[in-house]
C-alpha cells in the first residue's frame, strides 16, 4: 500500500493573453497542458493600470497594480489534460483525464514504471483524488488559489503600484498590457482604446472577453511524495482558461 500525500507550490513564470497576439508567443515547457472554461466576467476587477494616454504607455509614465483578492475560484482538478511537451502514456489514452485522475496515474507511472493505474496500486486512491480536489483552495496556504494570491500580491497594489521600471515577473499587468498594446490586430488595440474612454485619472480595469486565453504555469512539487527510494516527475501544467 502506497501512502501519498499530495501538496502544491504554485509557479506563476508568466500569464500570457493568447487571441490577443499571434507572433511572439513561446509555448510554455510544461509536460502536460489543462484546459479549463470560465467565464470572462470572472477575471473583472483583478488587473488594473493608470495612464493618461497610449503615447504614455509607451513612454513610460504608467502605473500598474493587482487585486489579489479578485482572484476567482478554478477547478484545476477537474481541468482537461492534454499533451504538451510530454505524451500521454499509451495506457492512459483510453479515456479524457481530469487532472484529479491524471495526477495519481501520473504518479503510479513513476513509481512503478509499468502500465498499472492508480487505482491498481494505491490502497488511498481515493484519498489521491480527494486531495488534488482539495488543493484547487483551502485555507492554509497550499491550496492553488491561495498560492496565486500570494504571488499576486507582489504585482502592485493602488497604494504602492509598480511602474515601467518594474520588468520582473511581478508585473503581471505590465506583460498583460503590452499584449494589447503590441498586437497587429485592430481589434484588440480598438478594445484597450474602449478600455481607456472612462480614463479621468482613475484606475482602468483591464477587461476580457469570450475568446481571450489567460495561461500560466502550475507545478504540483514531488519533493513531498518522493519518498522512499522513488524518483517521481514535478506534476507541471501550462493552464490555459479559456474565456466565454
Amino acid at each position: 500500500m502506497y501512502n501519498n500525500k499530495i501538496h502544491a507550490h504554485f509557479i506563476m513564470s508568466e500569464i500570457k493573453i493568447l487571441g490577443l497576439i499571434s507572433s511572439d508567443y513561446t509555448m510554455s515547457d510544461r509536460s502536460y497542458q489543462i484546459e479549463i472554461s470560465m467565464n470572462a466576467v470572472d477575471f473583472s476587477d483583478i488587473f488594473f493600470f493608470r495612464v493618461n494616454s497610449l503615447q504614455e504607455i509607451k513612454d513610460g509614465d504608467t502605473s500598474y497594480c493587482v487585486d489579489w483578492n479578485n482572484w476567482p475560484d478554478i477547478s484545476f482538478s477537474e481541468g482537461i489534460v492534454l499533451e504538451n511537451m510530454k505524451n500521454i502514456p499509451i495506457h492512459l489514452q483510453d479515456i479524457s483525464y481530469n487532472v484529479k485522475l491524471f495526477g495519481p496515474n501520473w504518479l503510479s507511472h513513476n513509481i512503478t514504471n509499468s502500465n498499472s493505474k492508480s487505482d491498481d496500486i494505491f490502497a488511498n486512491h481515493d484519498d489521491l483524488i480527494e486531495q488534488y480536489v482539495n488543493l484547487d483552495s483551502c485555507m492554509d496556504p497550499s491550496g492553488m488559489k491561495q498560492l496565486i494570491q500570494n504571488n499576486l500580491a507582489n504585482a502592485g497594489s493602488m497604494s504602492y503600484p509598480l511602474s515601467n521600471s518594474d520588468t520582473t515577473i511581478n508585473n503581471i499587468t505590465r506583460d498583460i498590457l503590452l499584449h494589447f498594446l503590441n498586437s497587429e490586430d485592430p481589434n484588440i488595440l480598438f478594445r484597450l482604446n474602449e478600455m481607456m474612454q472612462v480614463n479621468n485619472g482613475e484606475w482602468i480595469p483591464i477587461l476580457f472577453e469570450a475568446g481571450d486565453i489567460i495561461q500560466f504555469d502550475i507545478i504540483y512539487d514531488s519533493r513531498v511524495f518522493a519518498w522512499q527510494n522513488y524518483v517521481v516527475d514535478d506534476q507541471d501544467y501550462l493552464v490555459k482558461i479559456h474565456l466565454k
